[in-house]
This record gives C-alpha cells, structure tokens and sequence, in this order.
C-alpha cells in the first residue's frame, strides 16, 4: 500500500474512482426517488428525503474534489459541512418506518404544504 502524501489532510490514501463511482450510483437513486415522489406518487411532502438524497450525491462529489485537492483545508470541510447536513436530514426522516409522527421534518413538510393547499 502506497503511504499518503505528507501535505495531505487525509491520514490514508483515499479512491478517486470509488468517491466518482459513489456519486453516480447516488444519483442514480436518487433519480429514481424523485420520479417516484414527485412524479409517480406526487408525495410532495417527502421531498424532504429528497434532498437529503442530492446532499447525499454532493458530499461524494465533495469527496471527490477533496480527494483531489488533499492540501486544502476548504474541500475537507466543505465535505464535512454537507455530511453533517446529509446526517441531520436522513436520520430525522427514518426512511424505514412508515409513521409520520417518527418523522418531524417529513410532518412538518406535509403541515406546509397543507397550509398552503397543495395536496388533496
């Protein structure tokens, strides 16, 4: 195994290709998400988990871009700024469970677009 690079913030030698193909399989999914929530079912109180989904697709993208720049202190953290984000957005979704009162964000959502009339 090759060592990493002295100037490089990360402590290993991390997959360009791997962070590029995980982001295009994200996308994939995530494609495929939004034609199911807001096109097949018109959920659109779940486009919550939807861009939970496209942070998802950035922070790989941003992977992919630290992994290329490693002497950059900007690229790492614009990394684990979307991480977090991507964290707080899916976890408070609970994506297994089909009950809206474990999800506050997808409830709150749903409240908004009641309010303004939106669904049926």
């Amino acid at each position: 195994m090759a060592k990493p690079n002295p100037d490089s913030i990360w402590l290993y030698n991390p997959n360009f290709s791997l962070a590029i193909l995980a982001a295009i399989l994200y996308a994939i999914l995530m494609a495929i998400q939004f034609w199911q929530t807001v096109l097949k079912h018109k959920a659109y109180y779940f486009i919550v988990v939807l861009v939970g989904a496209c942070l998802e697709v950035g922070g790989y993208a941003a992977r992919a871009v630290s992994i290329k720049h490693q002497n950059q202190i900007v690229s790492i953290s614009m990394l684990l700024n979307i991480t977090i984000l991507v964290d707080t957005i899916v976890t408070n979704n609970d994506i297994n469970s089909l009950h809206m009162h474990s999800s506050p964000l997808l409830l709150f959502s749903l409240l908004c677009l009641l309010q303004q009339g939106i669904t049926s």
